[in-house]
């Protein structure tokens, strides 16, 4: 009896309190939006846990209490994975507040969740009951891939405490965090390869493989943050705590996606250098670092914002305050911006490019640098002057680089004793120099007796130099001047100057001064041949280059010109004893025993290229795939100039790069800057397509021998061709009509004979007809 009555003794008190619980519960009132969150939060704190009183400020929408509790249970959990930490003194205790953007009586108590909101309903305040209905949406969104249940399973109350916060958590936030780590590693793995993959697409693999470390390291740590604020809701930690972790995780993807946008700067830029080193501007080369340079620059300026707006910064003040601050800025920086407008004029209108001879007001010479701010000219004195961009984009721009081609233009004044036959020889021969000289233009020059002149009989020389620079045209000016005064020498003509004479010509006993002119005019014709010969040997073969496409510019306005082919007389002229003659074949048929139609069908077939170019040059064929193999025989890396010169260096055989004629002449330019040596190997020269590297084969003893060699005549590629013959020991079988072991001999394993055979014998017959 005694133990049942301090049973009751002890359950009366509890019942007592549960009364009044509910007592409480249903006589509580919200007249302001502060005591509805006090009630709701409050009473969901671990030291104070009771779901029923705080469920009591949801907007009834339904009679079922359990729903009501986990609804209020649910947006605790939402305020928590946020990180919503309640400023009290900011919630309003007015009970009529009204939100100053909608003018009701609603209150928001996370801005970022508009969603979520308080509203004034019979007098009491109340979370809406569109928020009642949308709360198990928000949370399934806040935990997903069902995260929330694992919620279900983890404590609520209870259990030990360390640092602040309970075991379980330290151990659910030590494992979330290495989770992470191996979400990093895989995705770091598996980025890496698929990056690759794209970037071979728009980049060389070597530069593909320098990007993948730099592109999938910033994005396999943006998963595994991104992974950690998913479920970082899981481990339950309080709206204080969750509002720092999620502050940092923030802040590191603002910042690796910097990271990654700048990698991906540098990715655009290597596309854009590509891209530019197959134009011929050098503007594209010198904009590109330009372009990189700003883009890199707005991408920290966004991230540096993004890492403040993560901070809590107003962003918006802060952008007003520099929009302000960018206006003082401009107007006090006016002629900066002005050179910069000017820079933007320069790229867009290109008046000139990197390299270019421009002449503008009063300076003169090579442009070395294009800026943002100002341009920097290299002057004839060697001195360098930089100029504003805004200036420079307002003066008149005489661009000398742009010149198609450089006229020379002078009078050769002789005097008036020399015959008119040796003015005419004198005058012949000119011509002949011009046509001679391989940087000369073959089609348009002027060489006559334009006047008598007081003291002199002149003779207009005029002349059109290819030169890509002024080096190179002062070099070619000397040589053709020096030619001049040689031809006058051998000629002997006599120069004129200003002079007033007293011309007494015979004193008594004396010589007169006249001089005689005994030689015969045709004599004398003949020699001029013979004399511009043997200067032509002291003229340039090749032009000198700073500019890689220079001469490919020059060819290129040459097309353009009208009436720019040579008349049928001076295409004569220009191909006079170059030609491979019938009887030059016979005689060498002789000399090698072997049936002249034979060997004249033979030279015929095996002609694959015309032995000269309409300006004297060598036909050629450039081979990339060569060039690969001499550069790598000199220790040289071929791979990172393949990434820049792709059309002349390539590992395998491409016929796409074959240009043939004068472009040809492009790529080997190219090629000669990297080696000229190899570049020379890796050529085919004249009509036979003979190897650079088998020049010993070709009887000579260096390349640039058997080059020089070229450039004369079609019978010195005729004798180069023959030599090539006896060192692969096919003479003997061509004697034989053996044209079996003749191709396996000369053309490899893989020729096809039977071809060959069959154009052998259209050939001979056409030889008979």
């Amino acid at each position: 009896m005694k133990n049942l009555n301090s049973k009751v003794f002890i359950l009366l008190p509890l019942l007592f309190f549960s009364a009044f619980s509910l007592i409480k519960a249903e006589n509580l009132e919200f007249p302001t939006p502060y005591q509805t969150l006090e009630t709701h939060l409050k009473n969901l704190e671990q030291d104070n846990y009771h779901p029923e009183l705080a469920a009591k400020s949801i907007f009834p929408v339904s009679d079922d209490v359990e729903k009501l509790k986990y609804l209020a249970i649910s947006l605790k959990q939402i305020y928590d994975a946020k990180g919503f930490v309640v400023k009290w003194s900011a919630i309003p205790q007015d009970s009529n507040y009204r939100d100053s953007a909608t003018g009701k009586n609603r209150y928001y108590p996370i801005p970022s969740l508009p969603e979520i909101y308080l509203e004034k309903t019979n007098g009491n305040w109340f979370y809406s009951k569109e928020t009642a209905e949308l709360i198990p949406k928000i949370h399934a969104s806040v935990f997903r891939f069902n995260t929330d249940k694992i919620l279900r399973i983890l404590p609520k109350i209870g259990s030990n405490k360390f640092l602040g916060v309970f075991v379980w958590q330290l151990y659910g936030i030590i494992a979330l965090i290495f989770i992470s780590y191996l979400v990093f590693l895989i995705f770091r793995f598996l980025l890496g390869f698929f990056v690759f993959r794209i970037l071979i697409h728009f980049v060389p693999k070597e530069t593909s493989k320098k990007f993948i470390k730099p592109l999938s390291r910033p994005l396999g740590i943006l998963i595994s943050v991104i992974f950690f604020l998913i479920f970082l809701p899981v481990i339950q930690f309080d709206a204080s705590v969750n509002s720092k972790l999620i502050v940092v995780a923030k802040v590191l993807i603002s910042i690796f996606a910097m990271v990654l946008c700048y990698k991906l700067v540098d990715l655009l830029s290597a596309v854009m250098m590509k891209a530019a080193q197959k134009t011929e501007s050098t503007l594209d080369d010198q904009l590109v670092p330009l372009i990189s340079k700003t883009l890199k620059v707005v991408v920290i300026i966004i991230g540096i914002l993004f890492i403040l707006q993560n901070f809590h910064f107003k962003i918006t003040a802060l952008l007003a305050g520099i929009s302000l601050g960018g206006l003082a800025i401009a107007l006090a920086a006016q002629d900066s911006l002005k050179n910069f407008f000017g820079s933007l004029l320069i790229f867009v209108d290109k008046p000139f490019q990197i390299g270019d001879w421009i002449i503008s007001n009063d300076v003169n010479g090579t442009v070395e640098e294009i800026g943002f701010r100002s341009t920097r000219i290299r002057t004839m004195e060697n001195s360098l002057i930089s100029i504003p961009n805004g200036k420079l984009a307002d003066q008149p721009i005489d661009n000398m680089g742009l010149r198609v081609f450089r006229r020379y233009k002078t009078t050769l004044s002789v005097t008036y004793d020399t015959p008119p036959f040796k003015i005419n020889n004198f005058i012949e021969g000119l011509k002949q120099l011009a046509l001679s000289h391989p940087q000369v233009r073959k089609d348009l020059y002027i060489i006559q007796l334009s006047e008598l002149a007081d003291y002199s009989i002149n003779i207009l020389f005029q002349i059109y130099i290819i030169a890509p620079d002024y080096q190179s045209e002062m070099k070619y000016r000397h040589e053709i001047l020096m030619a001049v005064l040689k031809l006058a020498e051998e000629l002997n003509i006599r120069w004129a100057f200003p002079t007033q004479t007293l011309f007494v010509e015979e004193f008594p006993g004396q010589a007169s001064l006249t001089p005689q002119h005994s030689e015969n005019e045709q004599n004398q014709r003949k020699k001029i041949p013979q004399i511009v010969s043997s200067l032509k040997k002291s003229f340039s073969s090749e032009p000198k280059k700073d500019k890689m496409n220079a001469q490919a510019d020059v060819e290129v306005q040459k097309n353009k010109q009208e009436d720019v082919q040579p008349s049928q007389s001076r295409q004569i002229i220009n191909k006079k004893g170059k030609e491979l003659l019938p009887e030059e074949i016979f005689e060498e048929a002789v000399l090698l025993k072997i049936k002249p139609e034979v060997l004249l069908a033979l030279v015929n077939l095996e002609k694959k290229s015309p032995a000269f170019l309409p300006d004297g040059k060598p036909g050629i064929i450039f081979q990339g795939h060569r060039f690969w193999k001499e550069l790598k025989k000199r220790n040289i890396d071929p791979v990172p100039l393949s990434e820049k010169y792709p059309e002349i260096v390539y590992p395998n055989y491409n016929r796409k790069f074959i240009l043939r004629g004068e472009k040809e002449y492009d790529r080997l330019e190219k090629a000669k800057l990297i080696h000229k040596e190899a570049a020379y190997l890796s050529t085919q020269w004249g009509m036979f397509n003979l190897d650079g590297y088998s020049f010993k084969e070709c009887g000579f003893n260096s390349v640039n021998e058997m080059v020089h060699q070229f450039y004369k005549t079609e019978k010195e590629q005729f004798i180069a061709f023959l030599n090539y013959l006896k060192a692969r020991q096919a003479i003997d079988v061509i004697r034989k009509s053996d044209w079996l072991s003749y191709g396996k001999k000369v053309h490899g394993k893989n020729f096809n004979s039977e071809k060959f055979i069959r154009k052998m014998e259209e050939k001979m017959n056409e030889l008979k007809e």
